[in-house]
């Protein structure tokens, strides 16, 4: 007994589509003409298929169905399970937008190591890319378990094709250097600015060499640029 009951409740969305499909099939033979029975069940299919909203919701909650009974094949091949056999309770699975999120329940005997050790086998029992363990932050006995599928932020292309206004395409490297500025040619623009010094500096620079030749006192010491250096010799 049991066993039929936990069969059940893992088809569980399996039997209620079917049960709601039955019912509505019933219904629009008691109401409609055969025509208009295939009409709609045609407009129905042609909505799935056709509109892409609807499409991804369906799909989408098809992969949670498979995720889940792919998971449960996993625990089962990998033997993560008690001693005395119980398997971890898969409760709900939803849709993220990279793939699903499961919600397991561990049984006494188990913990989030058993989970995280079989990871990796459980990404390749759903096909999937990746599988995230993330334990609940109140209760060490409830467990998510993260599908991925897919990452919306990944692109196929990690860069343009023109890069900063350049197109490796089109341009040519000839493979030249650069060279460095010569010794000489620096020390000439020194010397030409020395020489272009302002006349009122160099007026003020003569005036005080007079000065101090005049009153007989120690030669005042010019710099570079005539400035007096006297007190730094």
């Amino acid at each position: 007994m049991g066993s039929l009951v936990g069969r059940i409740v893992r088809a569980r969305a399996e039997l209620f589509v079917l049960t709601l499909v039955v019912l509505v099939y019933l219904w629009l033979t008691a109401h409609l003409p055969e025509w208009a029975l295939w009409a709609t069940l045609f407009g129905v299919i042609v909505l799935v298929v056709g509109v892409a909203p609807v499409r991804r919701y369906v799909t989408r909650r098809c992969w949670c169905v498979l995720s889940r009974h792919r998971t449960r094949a996993c625990f089962r091949s990998t033997w993560t399970m008690t001693y005395d056999g119980t398997l971890p309770y898969l409760l709900w699975s939803r849709p993220t937008p990279v793939g699903e999120r499961i919600r397991v329940w561990l049984p006494a005997g188990l913990a989030v190591n058993d989970i995280e050790q079989v990871s990796s086998k459980l990404a390749a029992a759903c096909w999937a890319r990746e599988c995230r363990i993330e334990p609940s932050r109140k209760r060490a006995a409830l467990v998510v378990l993260h599908i991925i599928r897919r990452d919306p932020l990944e692109s196929a292309q990690l860069a343009p094709d023109v890069l900063d206004h350049i197109d490796p395409a089109t341009t040519v490297d000839d493979g030249r250097v650069v060279p460095l500025p010569r010794r000489d040619a620096v020390a000439s623009e020194v010397r030409q600015a020395t020489a272009t010094q302002p006349r009122a500096e160099r007026g003020q620079a003569q005036k005080s060499k007079n000065t101090n030749n005049s009153t007989g006192s120690t030669p005042a010491v010019e710099g570079f640029g005539g400035m007096d250096v006297t007190d730094y010799v």
